[in-house]
């Protein structure tokens, strides 16, 4: 059996690795093997430099394979196709494959580089993402996407397919469990059916607008109701300056991501004087929820909140 790799801009194939006949396969992905003759490859970093063994990276072929470029597509050939890094007037092919060298002088695929984006300082792989989602019992299919808000700023967005109707709160407990905060998605949409290309993919283009779904769910918004909402809602506000909020607004439909939640998380701590799990405000996104759970788990709150707003009451009484 024989595991080839290599681009149509490479002549089809430019590595193999071969298993001979009651050849155990190693641990872990297949490799794509070595090179063939008159082949070269390297794994280069975002800015075209040799990476170390081991370390991932863009694999680029270099080598009699390499293809002129593609006809009437000057922009698109001058992307792919890069100078060679030590060979003076050779060019190198870039896959928009990740790869590795593995410790015995194996290439190792790893994935897409355009499966792999950058969110806030956080470069984040979607297959991983998911890969968890798509081990919650319920979820059938997953497809990821980042989306700009109205402000331009990057978000990740899931979208997926299930029997059953599930909440975000459910979704991100989930993940929780696997990835950190900063991978997980701000937005979830569910879907009965996928969009496809005419090739039978999903079609990434035509996945419904996260904010277009939010809207047309949208919820009435209603003020904090005692003093531990006031306290959370006040919160909130740095959060969202420009945004009307309510105590049944959800923290993610809002536009807020897990490191605003981190925040949020370290102010709640500090303004009631509690120390309170952060898991618990991804499965509570709302100002109600979360006023709710502080109470529930720090019955001293509502008092506390019971005896500042009978002090009010004196005071407005008095003056």
């Amino acid at each position: 059996m024989v595991n080839c790799y290599g681009p149509t801009e490479v002549a089809i194939c430019g590595s193999m690795y071969i298993v001979d006949a009651g050849e155990q396969l190693p641990d872990g992905p297949v490799p794509i093997g070595e090179p063939i003759r008159n082949v070269e490859a390297y794994i280069l970093d975002e800015d075209q430099n040799p990476m170390p063994r081991g370390a991932k990276g863009e694999l680029c072929i270099g080598g009699v394979g390499v293809s002129r470029g593609y006809l009437g597509r000057k922009d698109l050939t001058a992307e792919r196709f890069i100078a060679h890094p030590t060979v003076p007037g050779q060019r190198l092919y870039r896959t928009g494959d990740m790869a590795r060298w593995r410790a015995d002088g194996l290439l190792e695929f790893q994935g897409r580089v355009d499966h792999q984006v950058k969110i806030k300082g956080y470069r984040i792989e979607l297959g991983e993402i998911e890969t968890t989602l798509l081990n919650h019992g319920e979820v059938d299919q997953v497809a990821l996407t980042v989306v700009a808000n109205p402000e331009g700023i990057k978000e990740l967005s899931a979208y997926y397919r299930a029997e059953v109707s599930l909440t975000d709160a459910a979704l991100r407990e989930h993940l929780l469990q696997f990835l950190p905060p900063y991978m997980l998605p701000t937005h979830f949409t569910q879907l009965e059916e996928f969009p496809t290309t005419p090739n039978g993919k999903v079609d990434l283009r035509a996945l419904p607008n996260p904010w277009d779904y939010q809207s047309a769910t949208a919820v009435d918004q209603v003020a904090p109701r005692n003093v531990v909402e006031q306290k959370v809602f006040d919160l909130w506000v740095p959060i969202f300056p420009n945004t009307p909020l309510g105590v049944y607004d959800d923290f993610f439909a809002l536009g807020g991501d897990s490191l605003e939640i981190i925040r949020l998380h370290e102010a709640l701590n500090k303004a009631l004087d509690v120390d309170m799990d952060i898991a618990y405000l991804f499965s509570n996104t709302t100002v109600e929820a979360q006023a709710h759970y502080l109470v529930s788990q720090h019955p001293y709150l509502n008092e506390t909140a019971t005896e500042m707003e009978a002090a009010e009451e004196y005071d407005e009484m008095t003056f």
